[in-house]
């Protein structure tokens, strides 16, 4: 996500976050940078969400997807009462208000197992959904390195008693298909242990359908554009917010950084290119300037690493002014900053432009020759002087 000033690419944690709500929408290189900024903006305080183990009454909590299968549901219902442990952890994140942002068929076939009684586990976090869903967004594309949602079957709409007796009645007399089969005396021995009978089973199930909140908020999305959080991370998920490392809220991290700086330059690269990955690993690092410089001293020149880091660090200076040059121009060095490949910062000293880079984050910089032999090189411009009177 990218913000255009003057004609600068620059990284917008703020726009980011405000279209997170869907999971195409996030930029998975800035959403990388924001889940390891939080601790790094100002404000050590501002991005912690209080985040902790809780178990609530199924009913009690609320959808925030519509694509759910209702035999999935069902069948988990009946192995809950097979097994006498209905409920159990959701693998999931649960908002302030309520809503789960994952576990929906675990939710769904506790209430119609055990209606009023069953209980649910997960991690209750201080936010509300509509904030929650875009938070974990980000935490998906830049923890866990999500590229793309998972598509939704099924509709929470046929969560209703109707189809639920319908279905039962089916089960008992075809039993149940699919990877785990169950014979019609299987489902008939499930009711009969639990409810007393295979009647009065399919009654309580299907009246528990009714508890099953089946609207969604204005705010979900379709649920391929929702988080994807395998259960095992969500600890990891829950451990960060906790800490305050995503950041999420305002203030965000100060884009003037070096950090921030490099983004900008790798936002102007095309998408998918080894450059614009090199200088977002850079980035990354969270390295000074100098520190920047002392790794580079320390590559074989020439090399591939040594020429990223250098080049990285020129175009982040915001002072240039590409496309004054023309093949040809006598330019002057100031010593502002590096002249080429070499680490040291030299004295003024003319040279001449070879060529006008034409692509990439040096696009319309000059490449210029030394007098005393170094280059040919791209330059910043605002390292060097020229006089335009002067063009032959």
């Amino acid at each position: 996500m990218t913000r255009s000033v003057r004609g600068e690419a620059l990284p917008d944690f703020k726009q980011q976050m405000g279209v997170a709500g869907k999971l195409d929408a996030v930029d998975p290189t800035v959403a990388k940078l924001i889940t390891q900024s939080g601790l790094s903006d100002g404000d050590a305080s501002d991005d912690k969400v209080s985040v902790s183990r809780k178990s609530w009454p199924a009913p009690k909590l609320k959808p925030s997807q519509t694509s759910m299968v209702l035999p999935k549901a069902l069948g988990m219902a009946l192995f809950m009462l097979k097994k006498g442990k209905v409920g159990g952890d959701l693998g999931a994140l649960v908002s302030k208000d309520g809503h789960i942002l994952d576990g929906h068929h675990r939710w769904a076939a506790t209430i119609l197992a055990s209606g009023n009684k069953g209980q649910v586990g997960g991690y209750g976090a201080n936010l509300p959904g509509k904030e929650l869903l875009k938070v974990l967004n980000v935490v998906s594309k830049g923890m866990f390195n999500v590229r793309g949602g998972k598509a939704g079957k099924g509709a929470l709409s046929q969560f209703t008693e109707g189809n639920v007796r319908s279905m039962l009645q089916d089960f008992t007399e075809n039993g149940i298909g699919g990877e785990f089969p169950w014979s019609p005396d299987d489902v008939k021995q499930v009711l009969e242990a639990n409810f007393g009978s295979v009647e009065e089973g399919i009654t309580a199930m299907a009246n528990n359908a009714s508890l099953i909140t089946t609207t969604v908020p204005g705010w979900a999305p379709d649920r391929k554009q929702m988080p994807v959080i395998e259960p095992e991370q969500v600890p990891g998920a829950a451990n960060a917010l906790s800490k305050g490392e995503v950041d999420w809220n305002d203030p965000h991290r100060k884009k003037g950084s070096l950090r921030g700086q490099l983004v900008r330059v790798a936002q102007t690269l095309p998408k998918g290119s080894e450059d614009r990955r090199a200088v977002l690993r850079l980035a990354a690092e969270d390295k000074s300037r100098a520190e920047l410089i002392k790794k580079a001293s320390a590559l074989p020149k020439g090399s591939e690493e040594r020429r990223v880091i250098l080049s990285s660090l020129v175009a982040a200076d915001k002072g240039g002014k590409p496309g004054d040059f023309q093949e040809g121009d006598i330019v002057r060095y100031t010593g502002k900053f590096l002249r080429n490949t070499g680490m040291g910062v030299g004295a003024p000293i003319n040279g001449k432009v070879v060529k006008v880079n034409t692509s990439g984050f040096t696009s319309g910089w000059p490449v210029v020759e030394w007098s005393d032999g170094g280059g040919p090189s791209p330059v910043n411009p605002v390292n060097l002087e020229f006089d335009p009177r002067h063009r032959r």
